[in-house]
């Protein structure tokens, strides 16, 4: 979680604190720096951003996301690995971070190192519940032999 200290402050969706917790990650006792703030979001209205952003359909939780970014303006950095968000997102010129983003700039940071990168990374192709595709390892990879972090 050392990557997260990249930010004095994290706000959370409700329905992304419930969902933390399925996987018995309590968002209030995570080990960061960052001030985490949990945001109530009105489900009804969840359902109705889902419905309106149209295809491809996002689901209720990163419609929460959604809604959290429009209450700012769509100004802060959004952390998500969720394409159709991503896309949402990003047409309304937000700073979208991935996962890679995250450890990248963590990297950069000298929050994490070499060694650190490389297992995170191999974890989230290999034991993550992510859907990255082999194409996108390859990207990743020559990413990080342009850093000098030889795969």
């Amino acid at each position: 979680m050392r990557v997260l200290t990249l930010f004095e402050q994290i706000k959370l969706p409700d329905l992304v604190a419930d969902e933390l917790e399925g996987y018995n990650l309590n968002a209030n006792e995570l080990n960061i720096t960052a001030n985490v703030v949990i945001c109530p979001i009105d489900h009804e209205q969840s359902l109705n951003i889902r419905q309106k952003l149209g295809q491809p359909l996002i689901h209720l939780t990163d419609a929460a996301v959604f809604i959290l970014a429009q209450n700012a303006n769509f100004s802060l950095p959004v952390l998500t690995d969720d394409l159709a968000l991503r896309r949402q997102l990003e047409a309304r010129d937000t700073l979208v971070i991935g996962s890679i983003g995250l450890l990248i700039r963590a990297y950069h940071q000298q929050l994490i190192d070499k060694t650190d990168i490389k297992s995170a990374i191999d974890s989230l192709f290999n034991e993550s519940s992510l859907h990255l595709s082999q194409a996108f390892r390859l990207y990743v990879q020559q990413l990080l032999n342009e850093l000098n972090l030889n795969f």
